[in-house]
């Protein structure tokens, strides 16, 4: 039997991307949590540049605070790049 690397919910938000038809390969990354998966996800399905925040060491609020700046128009969201650790 085959293993996968990604556990339940991360297999979930990979599918949710595809079906969604958006490239999942910017979060096809097994050190993404989830909720990190599912913040870049979003960002890809409102048509951001998620590139921007999609880093394992940014967490999964951090990310929302920086896709909901650029959905509203907000173009240096360095400011709220805030890495943990």
């Amino acid at each position: 039997m085959a293993t996968s690397k990604f556990n339940d919910a991360q297999m979930k938000e990979l599918v949710k991307g595809a079906r969604s038809g958006i490239d999942i390969s910017v979060f096809r990354n097994s050190q993404l949590s989830a909720e990190q998966m599912k913040q870049i996800r979003l960002g890809a399905e409102q048509g951001l540049d998620v590139s921007k925040y999609a880093f394992p060491y940014f967490n999964a609020d951090v990310m929302k605070q920086m896709r909901l700046a650029l959905r509203d128009g907000v173009e240096n969201i360095d400011v709220l790049a805030v890495r943990e650790g």
